[in-house]
């Protein structure tokens, strides 16, 4: 995700064109598209996973920091980039 959205420059991303063209910026958009669906879909994994097997469970607080921090890597990954 880092590198993903990184790469690609915001000038290309403000054109007026179609997704499906032959020019770049479409494609560039599309790819921008994707990395932040792995970006996304990564916050709900880590939500699930926090769920599932700290929350659910009722683990002690002090057991539970690795799931606190599961979740809240990709949020702050991702809010970089909003």
């Amino acid at each position: 995700m880092l590198f993903s959205v990184g790469i690609v420059p915001s000038e290309l991303l403000s054109r007026e064109t179609n997704l499906f063209s032959e020019d770049v910026s479409g494609c560039s958009r599309a790819f921008i598209l994707l990395a932040f669906m792995l970006g996304f879909g990564g916050i709900f994994g880590g939500t699930w996973i926090m769920i599932e097997r700290y929350i659910i469970p009722q683990v002690p607080s002090e057991e539970a920091w690795p799931g606190v921090a599961i979740f809240f890597q990709p949020i702050l990954i991702n809010g970089r980039y909003l």
